[in-house]
C-alpha cells in the first residue's frame, strides 16, 4: 500500500518539477579530456598483451 502511494505521488508532480526536467549540467559520455581515455585504453592493451605474451613464454619454456 505505501508503494501505491508513492506512485501516486510522483504521477502528480507537474511539468516543471525537479522530477520532470533533465540535468542540463550532466552530459554523458564527458567529453572534456577524450585523450585520457585513449591513453588508459592503450595502457590497459598493452598490459593485457604483455601478460599474455608473458604466459605464453612461460608455457613454451615449461613444455621445453
Amino acid at each position: 500500500m505505501l508503494l501505491g502511494l508513492a506512485r501516486k505521488s510522483c504521477a502528480r508532480a507537474s511539468y516543471g518539477t525537479s522530477m520532470s526536467e533533465p540535468d542540463d549540467d550532466y552530459e554523458w559520455p564527458p567529453k572534456g579530456y577524450p585523450w585520457i581515455e585513449l591513453i588508459t585504453a592503450s595502457l590497459f592493451v598493452l598490459f593485457i598483451g604483455g601478460f599474455l605474451i608473458w604466459w605464453a613464454w612461460e608455457l613454451i619454456d615449461l613444455l621445453l
